[in-house]
Formats: structure tokens, C-alpha cells, sequence
């Protein structure tokens, strides 16, 4: 035997016992936070331009701004009074970190530089070096003059 088929608007729509209401709630929470492009017609709420950071409150329908190559995401502006503090803390954690990764970086880059400067040869292949440097060379050129 089949199931009972239920009307009453409390427990859904006919045989699932309000299951696929619960799992429409469901969908709804979920694309209440998704991305939204730019020129695309939503609903109340407020939307986050995520590459300036700016903010676009929307008070019934109506169509976000710029083009479709912006992106939006639906978040609701206490949730970010929230999460700014965090976000904050974690930035405060990290920015010992980034120091030493830059002053460790300077330090390497100075490093690897006065290494190459001292193992760099300052002759080429296709002289004669074996009088030594010009002063040698120019004392050498005088003694066979006189």
C-alpha cells in the first residue's frame, strides 16, 4: 500500500508529511548567501560587491548595478558587523608573520647579492692577464722604454 495522502497545509503538500516544504526552506537558506552577477534582477537585501567591497541595500526587487561581470554575494549586514572583529583578530595573529617573511626576504635578497658580487670574476676569457692589473702594466711598459 502506497502512503496516506495528508492535506493539511501545516504538514506540506499531500504524501511527504512536509518534507519537501522543509527541503524548499532549505534550498531558500542556501541561495539566500550565493554569488549574483551584476544587472541581475533579486530580491530584498542587502549585496556585497566583492571586488571594492562596496555595498548594495535592494529594499523590495530590483536590479544590481554594473555589468555582469561584477559578482554580488546576499549577506545580511549584521552578519558582517560579526565577523569584522574576527577577521580583524586573524589579521592582528598574522601580521607578525608577515613581517618576519619580509624582513627574512630583505635580508636573503642582500644575502644572495653580496654572494654574487663576491664570486662574480671581473676578467674575460679572451685576454691575458698574467702581468697583473694596469698599474703593474703601465710600470712594466715605462722600465722597457728606458
Amino acid at each position: 500500500m502506497g502512503p496516506i495522502p495528508c492535506y493539511s497545509s501545516f504538514l506540506g503538500n499531500g504524501f511527504d508529511n512536509g518534507r519537501t516544504d522543509l527541503k524548499q526552506r532549505a534550498k531558500d537558506k542556501r541561495q539566500d548567501m550565493t554569488m549574483r552577477k551584476g544587472g541581475q534582477k533579486v530580491g530584498r537585501g542587502t549585496y556585497w560587491d566583492l571586488a571594492n567591497g562596496s555595498r548594495v541595500h535592494i529594499a523590495d526587487q530590483g536590479i544590481l548595478p554594473r555589468d555582469d561581470k561584477v559578482r554580488y554575494i546576499r549577506f545580511p549586514s549584521i552578519g558582517v558587523l560579526l565577523l569584522s572583529p574576527i577577521i580583524g583578530l586573524l589579521y592582528v595573529f598574522a601580521l607578525p608573520f608577515i613581517v618576519i617573511g619580509v624582513i627574512g626576504r630583505k635580508i636573503l635578497e642582500r644575502l644572495f647579492n653580496f654572494l654574487r658580487a663576491i664570486s662574480a670574476f671581473e676578467w674575460s676569457l679572451n685576454e691575458a692577464h698574467l702581468i697583473g692589473k694596469k698599474k703593474g702594466l703601465q710600470k712594466r711598459k715605462g722600465d722597457q722604454t728606458k
